[in-house]
């Protein structure tokens, strides 16, 4: 029998691949809409989807939706976390080069169990490892041909903090999840970033016109139904059943091998052999992870004879 585990971790790379496609969907999509724009409409359009199944799943069951307070604060919790992530990422790109933005967004696997660990929770010395060998991964399939090293900017901090708050939403979906329904916790977390989104994209970039929204409609409906509706949902019922946020993170850093594929197979990029070997390595660092070492037995002391 599959064990439970296993099972979220193999949606976690479902959720990967779709992320990756959504690379695509984004770099595609600002021909048209703004990056924030972007965002706000496939937010709120993923929320609506949502809590159009809900209603539907409630009046097929005829169970009634079920919210409870804490729930509902934590789902907040994840979206303004997913709004801070979103936003600070499209304003540290504008000024750094992508790989070096991507390796740096993909800093949250790193985070998440120092942030753990800050609390309280135990990093097994096996997963640490793990996570340290996809940082290597990473930093060869994100420098190309040249180093990720340098003089620090003021967009290598947006990303930074881009990173950080990735590793609060991945931290919050993991409290929250476990008593959540994912859809429910996925539609409030797209609704709060929807709103969120809004005045800072009218501010900056101004009111969609017909004809940007329809040139950038495949890519909204991509990035709505498929990168927010469904892979978030995934995310959540994959952390769920995973139960290992460090694990989770390292699975689904692999949107960035998955955009890398995607990349070459629609948009005929070339990439180095020095990138496909940081998706080997990456790919490594997660089997890793999965390998379920034997614990050390504790010895028993000797038992003591007794004299005569």
């Amino acid at each position: 029998m599959i064990k439970k585990s296993t099972v979220g971790n193999l949606i976690l790379f479902g959720t990967a691949v779709i992320w990756g496609g959504a690379f695509i969907a984004q770099r595609t999509g600002v021909a048209d809409l703004g990056p924030l724009t972007l965002n706000g409409i496939r937010s709120f359009a993923g929320s609506a989807l949502l809590f159009l199944v809900i209603l539907v799943r409630s009046r097929v069951t005829k169970k009634p939706i079920r919210l409870e307070k804490k729930t509902f604060l934590l789902s907040i919790g994840c979206g303004v976390a997913l709004f801070l992530a979103s936003a600070t990422q499209q304003i540290g790109i504008v000024t750094v080069e992508a790989g070096r933005a991507g390796f740096l967004t993909a800093l949250y696997i790193l985070l998440v169990p120092l942030i753990r660990f800050a609390f309280g929770k135990r990093i097994r010395p096996q997963i640490a490892f793990a996570v340290l060998l996809g940082l290597c991964g990473l930093y060869l399939l994100c420098s190309g041909n040249g180093s990720l090293f340098g003089a620090v900017t003021t967009g290598d901090l947006w990303l930074l903090a881009c990173a950080f708050f990735f590793s609060v939403q991945i931290i919050l979906v993991d409290v929250t999840g476990k008593d959540c329904d994912p859809l429910l916790l996925t539609a409030i977390e797209f609704l709060v970033a929807g709103i969120l989104s809004v005045a800072p994209a009218l501010s900056l970039e101004g009111a969609p016109t017909a004809a940007a929204l329809r040139g950038s409609l495949v890519e909204l409906l991509y990035l709505s139904v498929c990168s927010s509706a469904i892979g978030y949902t995934l995310q959540a019922v994959g952390q769920k059943l995973s139960g290992q946020p460090a694990t989770a993170a390292l699975i689904m850093s692999t949107e960035s091998v998955f955009a890398t594929l995607f990349g070459v197979l629609l948009l005929h990029e070339r990439y180095s052999a020095k990138e496909y070997l940081g998706c080997a390595v990456l790919f490594a660092a997660i089997l890793l992870a999965q390998i379920e070492l034997p614990e050390k037995k504790k010895k028993t002391p000797p038992k003591k004879m007794n004299a005569g």
